[in-house]
């Protein structure tokens, strides 16, 4: 038994070792097989898999496909072509091949690079390999519908049936309505108008030559080929309408400069859907660009990508280049009706060659807190880090503090937290909030050098200092330890109402009614604490911050 479960778990070593071996790319191609379809069939799937991977014609008489395979590996294969598949016919004694009399194949070492090879068909022969075509460029495709029984009107279809009601349409002529999307071209598509307040689809007959013929899910077809098209239709039905012109568009370069890594694209709201979005072309000088026809006067967002696993830049919602959405923070763009070039740094609002902005270092203090710990909790972490930043307790102001770095120049929202994490709870209306009823946050702008907020917790107001003028007769003095508090006075025979308060504001103690100097009066306070003793005496008040050290 022991022998037994010493192998499976060498097993699942083997397994997990196996599960997590790094790839490489591979790209095969072949020159004028014999016959189409052309495949390439190789020991990497076990031979399992005939006639193999499909292989895609790249020029004339040229295939070609990419593969993952393990690194630092040795595989055999050959090519295969034909309706009925057949094998290529080697030579064992040709250099390229195994040299196995009774499997022929041709070998393949793989290091820890990608790698390409290139061979005439049935031959030792190489070839030049020739980089894969771009892939397809989105096209624009113009919806219009006439006539639609209620408002507003937008459009649905199979390139994002989960965003129903999908795009809006807008008004472009009495009763017409029109949207302009991008889809692949050369592919086959299916959608529906819809309209209401709640949204309805329209109801098509699905004998209609229009649609799918599907009665369950009637929708209307689209055979999408090359080029940039548009569509008119009345509502409900298959009567086509004459088509509106939709507003020219217009051809914006996008540049980025320093992306972190590569290869790089731009990905955008003219289509989400095609991330990692367009491949930027190298122009030199670390910066890369594409070309993107959009709208005229209208607006759009988007965001670089780059890497061989891609990812989005990462951009600040506070940032001015940005949407100011936390959950999706996109660049923004606004089209006007003539071509322009943008060009950004890499996850930054810079514009290509400026110097980025320095961080400045900004204080928060918050001034009598209902409990602790405190923090402060704001956009600059995208409000991922909830409770917040730590503040600290500053004996001699009374505040609890913290000093967090930040770009110069952003607006910034904000709370304060304390207790068992407690965000404070402000009025919409307060002219130092957001006015947002929803999420009532502060709201500052911030600018090119260090700066401070202090603010009384739950209110506008800013801090009260807590310096105190000592008692203002010079024959009165205070004692005050932890366990009681003396008033001596030489001239006063009695007070008519002590209180002492922390630092945070909270009262802590008060006499009841009159109460007599020279006499020590029992309290419960704690040691190496801050405390503000206020009197009065008619008309007279006096305060003073005292500290105890026993």
């Amino acid at each position: 038994m022991k022998r037994k479960i010493q192998t499976l778990i060498a097993l699942l070593f083997v397994a997990c070792s196996s599960a997590f071996a790094q790839t490489q790319m591979v790209t095969f191609q072949v020159e004028n097989p014999a016959s189409t379809p052309v495949y390439v069939f190789g020991s990497w799937s076990g031979w399992g898999n005939y006639p193999g991977n499909s292989m895609t014609m790249i020029a004339p008489g040229k295939y070609s496909v990419t593969l993952p395979i393990a690194s630092n590996t040795t595989h055999e294969y050959l090519f295969v072509s034909g309706a009925t598949p057949a094998n290529e016919l080697l030579t064992s004694t040709w250099p390229c091949t195994n040299g196995n009399t009774q499997y022929t194949n041709r070998v393949l070492p793989v290091g820890s690079t990608d790698t390409a090879v290139c061979y005439t068909w049935a031959t030792c022969n190489t070839c030049t390999v020739t980089p894969p075509p771009p892939p397809p460029m989105p096209i624009n495709v113009t919806f219009q519908v006439e006539s639609p029984d209620s408002l507003p009107v937008s459009l649905i279809g199979s390139w994002n049936w989960a965003s129903f009601p999908g795009a809006p349409m807008t008004l472009i002529a009495p009763n017409k309505y029109s949207v302009t999307i991008q889809l692949m071209p050369n592919a086959p598509y299916e959608y529906l108008f819809v309209n209401g307040g709640t949204p309805i689809k329209e109801a098509l007959d699905p004998a209609a030559p229009c649609t799918n013929a599907n009665a369950q899910y009637t929708n209307r077809v689209l055979g999408l080929g090359a080029n940039d098209t548009s569509l008119c239709y009345t509502w409900a039905t298959c009567n086509s309408c004459t088509v509106t012109p939709p507003p020219s568009n217009v051809n914006i370069t996008l540049q980025v400069e320093t992306p972190d890594s590569t290869p790089v694209y731009v990905i955008g709201s003219w289509n989400w859907a095609n991330y990692p979005g367009i491949l930027m072309t190298s122009i030199g000088g670390n910066k890369y660009e594409a070309v993107v026809s959009l709208p005229s006067n209208s607006t759009a967002e988007y965001l670089y990508v780059n890497g061989g696993t891609p990812i989005k830049e990462v951009l600040d919602p506070a940032w001015a280049c940005t949407n100011g959405n936390a959950q999706y923070t996109n660049r923004t763009l606004a089209i006007g009706s003539s071509a322009f070039t943008k060009c950004n740094k890499w996850a930054l609002c810079d514009s290509c060659g400026s110097v980025a902005p320095s961080n400045i270092n900004v204080k928060f203090s918050v001034q009598s807190t209902d409990s602790t710990p405190v923090y402060v909790f704001g956009s600059w972490s995208n409000w991922g880090n909830f409770p917040g930043n730590p503040m600290t307790f500053n004996a001699a102001t009374g505040n609890y503090e913290a000093t967090i770095p930040m770009a110069s120049s952003a607006t910034i929202e904000y709370l304060y937290v304390n207790g068992i994490q407690t965000k404070e709870v402000l009025d919409s209306s307060w002219t130092c909030t957001n006015g947002n009823p929803q999420y009532t946050n502060r709201k500052a702008t911030l600018g090119t050098v260090d700066t401070s907020f202090c603010n009384i917790w739950e209110t506008c107001t800013a801090c009260v200092p807590l310096t105190l003028n000592n008692v203002k007769n010079e024959n009165v003095s205070i004692y005050l330890n932890s366990q009681f508090i003396r008033i001596n006075a030489t001239n006063i025979s009695q007070f008519d109402q002590l209180e002492i308060f922390d630092l945070v504001g909270r009262k802590v103690f008060a006499s009841n009614g009159n109460f007599k100097t020279n006499e020590n009066i029992s309290v419960n306070l704690k040691s190496n604490t801050f405390y503000i003793v206020r009197l009065k005496n008619g008309n007279d008040i006096y305060k003073v911050k005292s500290f105890i050290n026993n």
